[in-house]
């Protein structure tokens, strides 16, 4: 978003005076269906300081130009401190904090945001997704090997991905079989670090 006092989404009745608290409750009820945690009361805290969410998209940008990997968990590391840690992600010191602890190279980091290499990186990217009609996430582009797509908007069950993908290669899936073993369970905590 780039401006929360401009800021209107009618879908979730999200925008006005009362948006901070809006938001709260947005994010509770979303957490309610994907079982990750939130702690609503960062939106309290971020009140009088919080303007937009293009710092934290643009430092995204700036850590893709690193490296892919550890800009996808970068990313993860943003959403955790801002959803469960009340951490605020649009400010630099954050950011930099949060670049260091995944491996990125906090001198890149920072010059790619502050030459502004990274913040055209992210208007150009956010212009792209408008010229697809692209306006809400998350959006999910699922595209076979013919070409054709399916795209689906917000919240979606792992149902849902099943069904789009069996619709786009035009059979049923052969699911991998994943044991529930002590083994397993520590691969996903190594590789996720913090889990629900």
């Amino acid at each position: 978003m780039d401006d929360i006092k401009t800021f209107y989404d009618p879908s979730n009745e999200i925008g006005g005076t009362n948006i901070f608290e809006q938001v709260a409750i947005h994010w509770e009820d979303a957490s309610s269906r994907h079982g990750m945690p939130v702690d609503s009361r960062g939106f309290q805290d971020l009140k009088n300081d919080f303007k937009s969410t293009h710092p934290a998209n643009i430092a995204y940008k700036a850590a893709q130009m690193q490296n892919q990997n550890l800009a996808n968990k970068f990313l993860r590391r943003l959403r955790e401190a801002a959803a469960a840690e009340r951490k605020a992600i649009h400010n630099v010191e954050t950011q930099l904090e949060l670049a260091k602890e995944v491996g990125l190279n906090p001198d890149k980091f920072l010059e790619a945001i502050e030459s502004g290499k990274a913040k055209k990186a992210f208007i150009k990217e956010l212009s792209e997704c408008r010229q697809l009609g692209i306006t809400g996430f998350p959006t999910f582009k699922i595209t076979n090997t013919n070409g054709e797509s399916i795209r689906l908007h917000g919240f979606q069950r792992y149902e849902r991905f099943e069904q789009v993908f069996e619709n786009l290669i035009g059979k049923k899936m052969k699911k991998k079989q994943v044991s529930l073993n002590d083994e397993n369970v520590l691969k996903f905590i190594e590789k996720y670090r913090k889990v629900a």
